[in-house]
């Protein structure tokens, strides 16, 4: 989103978003609910560059979100290798 629209980031007292991207996203308790899913939520890391072209290819794609984000994983093959280097997938 970010790439196409003139887009400006509000106050963010907590800090989630920072300069190397976005830095935690869940509710609490979510890493002691869900602790494999969390250890792979872990390992994934985007820039704000990639963060908004992934934002903007699901917002434009008429396709389910699911399809779409299967869709960005096989056009961004090093990105996804990198963050499987752990073995979660």
């Amino acid at each position: 989103m970010f790439t196409k629209y003139d887009i400006r980031m509000l106050a963010d007292d907590n800090r989630i978003f920072q300069r190397e991207g976005i830095r935690k996203l869940a509710r609490l308790g979510f890493t002691k609910e869900h602790k494999k899913a969390a250890r792979i939520i872990e390992q994934v890391a985007l820039s704000e560059e990639q963060f908004g072209e992934l934002l903007l290819f699901i917002y434009e794609s008429p396709a389910e979100m699911e399809d779409d984000v299967r869709q960005w994983m096989d056009d961004n093959p090093e990105l996804v290798k990198a963050w499987s280097k752990t073995g979660w997938f």
